[in-house]
């Protein structure tokens, strides 16, 4: 069955933790779903070739004005979904570009071009007056950048809601239908979350006893970034199970990573796992119809894997 609008609604702005590019849009009125092809657009960006060195002396995680602009007319080219809040429903699938003619601007009146223009001047604001810290999954490039301001990097959530007000946004609105959502979730939102929390756990292969409040507190600290590659995608959720049980960051530990993958064989959408053995995984990319991309099997080997582990992982003191 098909889920539902609302409940895609209610089960994102009940989250703690937001990417920042939808909720840019969200404190805008719009509420934008993307799908699992986005990961893989944006991924393009971040490898593009001109994404080279930052000429500016910044702090960790902030980013060019000039990137940041780049970024964000980079992403609008998406296949996207967008909804209007209040009620809930959904937008032509043009929207977004309709303010636009082959390019350039036609429309500045219409609504998406004013909500586009808040969610761009939010996501800048967010880049130069923001609190780093407040961004608890960064996106971690190939070479090992942090990007507290990447599309997809995720900050607390009621830190964004707060942040909005602080910049003269409207969005009482927003805490209310959170408050609504939270205290009432539909059953089909409650399905949601729990289907989340299982999967987490089944894949991580983390057995839970009780209440999840009961679960001790990390001795160890460090974050765990967000990737948005087949194999990196897979090392995030296990050195999510490694911080969870308390232990210290896994330098140079991917045979256990391979270990733990050839266990939980996780399903992971548009690829075939072909071996796993104790140096390597081998794949195939698929397309949507299920056939094999490309003329050759892709390899990630241990040393690779390594690599991985360690950009994505940062200590915390």
């Amino acid at each position: 069955m098909p889920v539902k609008p609302e409940d895609l609604y209610a089960e994102f702005i009940t989250r703690k933790e937001w990417p920042l590019n939808q909720a840019a849009w969200l404190v805008n009125s719009i509420f934008l779903h993307t799908s699992e092809s986005f990961g893989t657009f944006m991924e393009q960006w971040y490898g593009k070739k001109f994404q080279e060195k930052f000429n500016e002396e910044l702090e960790a995680g902030r980013l060019p004005k000039d990137y940041v602009d780049q970024m964000l007319t980079y992403g609008r080219g998406t296949e996207l979904t967008f909804f209007s809040i209040n009620p809930l429903e959904e937008l032509p699938s043009d929207w977004h570009e309709q303010p636009y003619e082959d390019g350039k601007l036609k429309d500045p009146d219409h609504e998406a071009y004013k909500a586009e223009n808040g969610m761009n001047h939010f996501m800048h604001m967010i880049n130069t007056k923001a609190e780093i810290r407040q961004c608890k999954r960064p996106y971690v490039t190939e070479d090992g950048t942090w990007m507290a301001v990447g599309m997809e990097s995720e900050w607390d959530s009621e830190y964004l809601l707060k942040f909005a007000q602080e910049i003269g946004m409207d969005v009482d609105w927003l805490r209310e239908d959170i408050k609504t959502h939270s205290s009432a979730p539909t059953p089909q939102a409650i399905s949601l979350i729990t289907e989340r929390t299982n999967m987490h756990i089944q894949v991580t292969g983390v057995e839970a006893k009780g209440e999840v409040s009961e679960i001790p507190k990390p001795k160890h600290k460090f974050r765990v970034g967000k990737a948005n590659g087949t194999i990196p995608k897979q090392i995030t959720k296990w050195l999510e199970t490694v911080k969870n049980n308390g232990e210290p960051w896994p330098k140079n530990q991917a045979d256990r990573f391979l270990e733990w993958f050839a266990g939980t064989k996780p399903v992971i959408p548009f690829v075939e796992i072909v071996e796993v053995t104790g140096s390597h995984i081998k794949y195939w990319n698929l397309d949507a119809n299920g056939n094999r991309l490309d003329n050759t099997v892709v390899l990630y080997n241990k040393n690779a894997i390594n690599r991985r582990i360690e950009v994505l992982c940062k200590t915390e003191h």
